[in-house]
């Protein structure tokens, strides 16, 4: 208080201070700025919070969150990132309080933005794998025993911190940084609290949620869990409540009685009560042979193992909005040959089922280790269409077709090669020239030169194990100019080699075309490559 009055009593701000005395009877004030976004989450601290990561030197006591101890510190288990503002208010204890803000917090990556606010001083610093990448100063006081209010925005590429709503510190952020991660209050060797917070998704709006396609099988299960209808035996830690199927104790788990299997959907909604709980949802499992279709969805992400005959053939993961909390809808179509899954009306996986694999098994949910709930259980039976009847004579090494398009139907679009995922970093180089030299050799679309992409790669630092992320791919595709990128996957079952290729168009972040092809020799990848490019331009 006694800083803003000799603030107020600056003689060259006698006229402005008179002026807003008379526009203030009819100005309302702006507060902090725009709040528009999905707000992900609001607390007053006025009681327990399982997003919190409280340890022993925390404490939530009088509706605030207390750091205490000689290093306290506390891990949001809340994955956000950039395009998000977040506020709170902050008290420092004493002068001598180290206080620190860690936005988009990801240890294993060595990868944040923190804040320190000091006595004298407030700076930012940047990091990414214990390097560097930049740091901000200004001399704007956050004193002591004084609640200050925080806000910290991360839009449009730009950090930038407002204290008691005033403008401290700017900075781009380095487009190496990751897009996600946690927030993480600390005050190493001291004292602080912290109040209010709210955490907004500014939301750069990606594709609108796809339209599921209709269900147009026979339905031979749907229940809300209004009781046990005795279609589920029940493993250990099971129970059924209020209209729900609570997986509660440690490893629970239970099994889907009726075989079913490819050419269905499985359709539920799921909710992970807190973010250490995983649900492993397995399909087309079958225990004695060592085959199953194994989706994993946790905090922000969902990966799919398929294992054949106890050997893990296949692997695949997405960056997903999966909440604690939340509840999601999730459906698992397996169509032709292909699985794909989609999370609140939006495709994020979509995978070939290797052979080997069985035509009816079991659908099996579990949590491992932890918890979740299931509601709203729909599984379909779809028909089994004339293409789907033919493909199960075909020879095993034909290789399949997914929505083929003509060349007359790419035109003269800008295609990319992005990458193509391997184990050997050398083999995903040279797969990814194959590819590009059998578009241009069959005239599909305009190709963006090989070494234009990895000067775009190479200048933005994109991992390799990234690239090939779709939505990693989609990103390096803009920032080429291209309207579509090709991404593809090697990968084996038994002594074949399968290669999958997709192109997906940048704009929607929709798959245009696929195609796999096959190879029981490393001699053969070249033909393998021409031949799976040869099948999308047809």
């Amino acid at each position: 208080m006694k800083n803003q009055l000799q603030w107020l009593t600056r003689p060259i701000l006698y006229p402005l201070l008179f002026t807003f005395l008379i526009l203030g009877c009819t100005t309302a004030p702006t507060g902090n700025g725009d709040h528009e976004g999905t707000l992900l989450y609001e607390t007053d601290f006025s009681a327990a919070d399982e997003i919190i990561g409280l340890n022993p030197e925390l404490e939530l006591s009088g509706g605030t969150l207390k750091f205490l101890g000689e290093e306290p510190h506390c891990p949001f288990n809340l994955s956000y990132g950039q395009d998000s503002i977040t506020e709170l208010r902050l008290l420092r204890y004493t002068p001598e309080t180290n206080a620190e803000i860690h936005l988009m917090h990801d240890h294993d990556a060595g990868s944040y933005i923190y804040y320190h606010f000091g006595e004298e001083e407030t700076y930012m610093q940047m990091s990414l794998g214990g390097e560097k990448l930049l740091e901000r100063r200004a001399a704007f006081p956050v004193r002591h025993g004084e609640w200050h209010s925080i806000r910290m925005e991360l839009k449009k590429g730009e950090s930038i911190l407002l204290i008691d709503g005033e403008m401290v510190i700017t900075a781009p952020i380095d487009k190496r940084m990751s897009r996600f991660g946690n927030l993480m209050p600390a005050a190493y060797q001291s004292q602080m609290e912290i109040d209010d917070l709210r955490i907004i998704s500014l939301g750069q709006k990606g594709p609108e949620p796809l339209e599921l396609p209709p269900i147009d099988g026979e339905i031979i299960y749907q229940t809300s869990f209004d009781r046990d209808e005795g279609r589920f035996e029940y493993h250990r830690g099971m129970k059924i409540h209020d209209g729900i199927l609570d997986f509660v104790e440690d490893s629970p788990g239970c099994n889907y009685v009726d075989a079913y299997g490819q050419d269905s959907v499985t359709q539920f909604r799921l909710r992970l009560p807190s973010p250490q709980d995983s649900a492993h949802i397995s399909l087309l499992w079958a225990p004695d042979d060592g085959m199953r279709m194994n989706y994993i969805i946790e905090n922000g992400n969902i990966s799919l193992g398929i294992t054949v005959s106890d050997e893990h053939v296949y692997h695949d993961e997405a960056q997903t909005p999966v909440m604690p909390g939340k509840w999601h809808s999730v459906r698992i179509e397996l169509r032709q040959g292909v699985t794909r899954l989609w999370l609140d009306g939006r495709r994020y996986i979509e995978a070939p089922i290797p052979e080997g694999l069985p035509e009816r098994a079991w659908f099996f949910p579990l949590a491992h280790e932890s918890q979740m709930q299931m509601d709203d259980l729909i599984i379909a039976e779809l028909p089994r269409n004339e293409a789907v009847a033919a493909a199960e004579i075909k020879a095993s090494a034909e290789p399949q077709r997914l929505k083929p398009l003509g060349q007359s139907d790419f035109g003269s679009r800008r295609i990319a090669v992005v990458g193509i995922k391997t184990e050997q970093a050398q083999l995903s180089a040279a797969l990814a020239s194959f590819v590009t030299n059998a578009l241009v050799n069959m005239n599909i679309g305009r190709i963006v030169e090989r070494s234009d992409v990895e000067q775009i790669i190479s200048e933005y630092n994109f991992q390799a194990s990234a690239i090939t992320d779709e939505s990693t791919a989609v990103e390096i595709g803009k920032l080429l100019g291209a309207d579509i990128i090709a991404v593809g996957s090697l990968y084996q079952v038994g002594t074949i080699d399968y290669l999958n290729i997709k192109l997906i168009e940048v704009e929607t972040g929709e798959i245009v075309a696929s195609s796999m092809s096959s190879s029981t020799v490393e001699e053969e990848y070249l033909r393998m490559c021409n031949e799976a490019v040869e099948q999308i331009g047809r």
